[in-house]
């Protein structure tokens, strides 16, 4: 019985880290198409390159996002039946660890796509600026910044 309450539990915290994982998709995604044309000082032509990737990238990135959604809710309605079982558990658990690196993998080819655009400057620029929008913690109850730590 506890081992079940644990994958349960495993599974859960799966299940919010994919969500979670792709609202901070969603947050990146908004901010690099406004970021893009006037911070980094592209061309009409590569900014034209630049907003055909990322259309690609956006449409690659709804397609996941609503496959992540779908299977979300079918870890729900497993864990809310009387037939869930570990091995079922397991399986669903196996789906959002593969959409889990499907995102990842399109948003680094995407930003590596991107990157072949820019010269060493606004590279620079840009990967400052992504940097400087990561968050230092993910989760429902994020960390205070680190200088307000006690």
């Amino acid at each position: 019985m506890r081992h079940r309450w644990l994958t349960l539990g495993l599974l859960a915290s799966l299940a919010l880290n994919a969500g979670l994982l792709v609202a901070l998709m969603q947050r990146g995604a908004r901010h690099h198409r406004h970021m893009s044309p006037p911070d980094l000082g592209l061309s009409p032509a590569v900014q034209a390159r630049w907003d055909e990737n990322f259309e690609g990238f956006r449409s690659r990135m709804d397609a996941l996002r609503a496959e992540l959604r779908a299977e979300r809710e079918k870890m729900l309605v497993l864990l809310a039946s009387d037939d869930c079982t570990p091995e079922a558990l397991s399986l669903h658990r196996a789906r959002l660890q593969d959409l889990t690196d499907r995102l990842f993998q399109t948003v680094t080819e995407h930003l590596l796509e991107q990157k072949k655009l820019l010269n060493p400057e606004q590279r620079k620029r840009f990967f400052a600026a992504l940097r400087d929008h990561m968050p230092d913690s993910v989760g429902m109850f994020p960390h205070p910044p680190k200088e307000k730590r006690p």
